[in-house]
């Protein structure tokens, strides 16, 4: 099969490639619905120091959930192995080799694949095996790199082992599916902080900011989270416009929120402008480092306010279908 994933501008490779294989099988989706819709857009979580695994640190099973309500089926295959003794090794070798299979079958059937470890640990999109090699569409596509085929042990997967196809059209009511998108939003936006190496929302931009007075930051780790979250924001702000032209008794405080995102978006924006990707010589300047944390705090403050916001939303929606239920058993 023929595929391209469009990797540009997208950081969160999830997101691409899922997208690139809803449209393999002629759903009109982009970005925003995917994102939006499997509640990436609502998720931020930064480790402590800034390490570059913060945008991929939560259950990605939560993610195909909203794919379902997109309009199609998932199927999958998962295991994680972090230790690195000889069982443990074993155990990840057979893991690889059954994800090896599990893609062998789903794409021959006509399914391109998500796969994880696609020469870096982002995901990329599995079309084929040939020789017992993975066959792929991935970032390199944006910066003209060879995609040599990779065997099942050449995953850089970090013990990590996934797949996700999407073999079956299902129907799903559009408002329903609306109502269940705005209110995983607003769940994932006001989620606690979880206080650990791995923070969440607000405590995520205080640790961030943290790091940045106390110049205890990974230099690559912050430039590659400010572009994840900066693109999150986006879709933030973006899919809650949809669901404003589509959900009239939420509207005010949908087009609020988005408003809000895009605020948001406009100092991760510039914050990731500062410190651009992969990983320049601003973050050894105090004065640059400084502004930073003047962005962050902007974007903090204007996102709990968005968080509210969603709530707000959700609950009016709720409200709304509640009375369209009791107005249709009348």
């Amino acid at each position: 099969m023929t595929i391209n994933v469009n990797y540009n501008p997208a950081w969160l490779s999830w997101v691409a490639s899922t997208t690139t294989c809803l449209r393999y099988h002629g759903m009109d989706v982009d970005e925003v619905d995917v994102a939006g819709h499997s509640g990436y857009a609502f998720r931020m979580v930064v480790a402590r120091d800034l390490c570059p695994s913060g945008p991929t640190v939560f259950s990605w099973h939560e993610l195909a959930q909203g794919i379902t309500l997109l309009g199609r089926s998932t199927r999958s295959e998962f295991g994680l192995y972090p230790g690195k003794e000889p069982a443990q090794m074993e155990a990840l070798d057979r893991a690889r080799r059954d994800l090896l299979e599990f893609v062998r079958h789903e794409t021959a059937a006509g399914n391109p694949v998500v796969i994880w470890g696609t020469y870096v640990p982002e995901f990329g999109v599995a079309t084929a095996v040939k020789d017992d090699r993975y066959i792929v569409s991935t970032f390199r596509e944006m910066t003209g790199e060879e995609e040599p085929p990779l065997a099942h042990d050449e995953l850089h997967d970090l013990g990590i082992v996934y797949g996700l196809s999407f073999p079956h059209a299902v129907s799903f009511d559009p408002g329903q599916r609306d109502g269940m998108a705005l209110k995983q939003a607003a769940n994932l936006a006001n989620l606690p902080d979880l206080q650990g190496q791995y923070r969440v929302n607000g405590g995520a931009y205080e640790s961030w900011i943290g790091a940045l007075l106390n110049y205890e930051i990974n230099p690559f780790g912050n430039a590659y989270n400010a572009s994840c979250w900066a693109e999150q924001k986006q879709f933030a702000r973006d899919f809650l416009a949809r669901l404003a032209g589509r959900m009239p008794e939420a509207r005010g405080s949908l087009e609020e929120a988005s408003g809000l995102y895009g605020e948001t978006y406009t100092y991760m924006r510039e914050f990731a402008e500062l410190f651009a990707f992969p990983a320049g010589e601003a973050v050894e300047q105090e004065d640059s480092r400084n502004e930073g944390v003047r962005l962050l705090e902007l974007a903090m403050q204007h996102e709990s306010r968005a968080a509210v916001a969603v709530a707000e939303a959700a609950r009016a929606s709720e409200r709304g279908l509640l009375a369209k239920s009791e107005t249709a058993t009348d």
